[in-house]
């Protein structure tokens, strides 16, 4: 029986090394990720584009950061990070 393996890991195990890889991973399973992918689903849902969704993310972080939503700066980066790879998963896709 073969294994469902999504194109975002036939393109890692292509192109990168095992250290990122391992980072990317770490990464997909942060909250922060995980919030961003939510917040993704609902502006799909009310019919935005992804280019549309995309920068409202971006926008989005901009305003949390700037209100200090994140609580701390280690937050914050890991938040930008986590958004960062989101934006280019999607991209890629």
């Amino acid at each position: 029986m073969a294994k469902n393996v999504s194109t975002t890991e036939v393109f890692d195990s292509l192109f990168l090394g095992k250290e990122e890889i391992a980072r990317r991973k770490k990464v997909r399973e942060r909250k922060s990720y995980i919030f961003w992918k939510r917040q993704y689903g609902l502006l799909k849902t009310n019919r935005f584009t992804k280019k549309q969704s995309l920068k409202l993310l971006d926008w989005l972080y901009t305003i949390l950061n700037s209100r200090g939503g994140w609580g701390t700066a280690t937050n914050a980066s890991y938040a930008r990070e986590s958004l960062d790879l989101f934006i280019q998963d999607k991209e890629d896709n």
